[in-house]
């Protein structure tokens, strides 16, 4: 709108077009004025869908909480099964969103990670302190390398007086977007473990919709605060969290009825061989 102004005002007035005041008076004169009411508005809203993405992101973590305390009070040793990735890969996406959030100054990503990260130290402990052997020391081994990994890069990039405050924030967010994508390949593997299975317990329907909470609530932070790297692996999350969704009800809704056809298939084989075995073990 400003530039037909300032073209009907040149035509009308014959002024050259390298006049100092055409364009800027008719910037002054236009600017459309800051409704402090809206950025406030804005600014609450920010805010609100933040705190829904931290409580989404703790009651994640703290799923893990249970099995925890079976570790510790009831088994006393950590599964051999234990895979190792997903944990150290949490730990790293926290860490790295940490070290983002302390330099570039946004409080609401430095709370969600710190917290995440404090539970992820927790677990860490645990897995060490209650597991043995090969276990142990491949445990060990990964997170004494996460920590000298995120350590050195953090490092190389915040220490140097040369890179600019700016090229700071981008690197470090980058590498966090990294650690992030990584975290998301987690729950494709649990995916195929899921669908071979198809036990509803190996894609529980509440953590996974809490999960889709999550990334759409930062998905949404990201785009109002206009922070690409907060948006960008969210997109990738919420997308994924869908598919989730999708296994998750398949499972939950076929694994139910192929459990009741395997039940009524034992028991018509029970009828004819007349063995009620079965059923009196089902009814105990």
């Amino acid at each position: 709108m400003c530039y037909w102004l300032k073209f009907l005002y040149r035509n009308y007035d014959n002024k050259d077009d390298d006049s100092p005041d055409s364009f800027s008076t008719c910037y002054i004169q236009f600017k459309p004025p800051i409704d402090n009411h809206l950025v406030s508005s804005k600014m609450d809203l920010t805010d609100i869908i933040s705190y829904i993405g931290t409580a989404m992101a703790i009651f994640l973590v703290g799923a893990q909480l249970p099995a925890m305390y079976i570790i510790i009070f009831k088994t006393k040793k950590v599964d051999e099964n234990l895979s190792v990735g997903p944990t150290i890969g949490q730990f790293c996406n926290f860490v790295a969103w940490v070290v983002y959030a302390i330099v570039a100054g946004i409080p609401a990503i430095l709370r969600v990670n710190g917290i995440g990260s404090g539970f992820a130290i927790i677990y860490q402990v645990i897995f060490v302190m209650y597991s043995s052997g090969k276990l142990r020391r491949n445990l060990v081994i990964a997170i004494l390398a996460a920590w000298v990994l995120l350590a050195t890069l953090s490092a190389a990039i915040i220490i140097p007086p040369q890179i600019s405050q700016d090229l700071k924030v981008q690197l470090l967010g980058y590498i966090a977007v990294v650690f992030n994508v990584y975290m998301y390949g987690a729950p494709i593997s649990q995916l195929r473990i899921a669908l071979k299975s198809m036990d509803p317990n190996d894609m529980p329907l509440i953590l996974t919709i809490a999960g889709t909470l999550c990334s759409i609530s930062w998905l949404v932070y990201g785009l109002l605060t206009w922070n690409w790297f907060v948006a960008g692996p969210n997109v990738a999350g919420t997308a994924l969290s869908f598919i989730q969704i999708g296994v998750a009800i398949y499972i939950t809704v076929y694994g139910k009825k192929k459990s009741a056809s395997s039940d009524e298939k034992i028991a018509n084989e029970d009828a004819e061989t007349g063995d009620y075995s079965s059923l009196l073990e089902n009814a105990s």
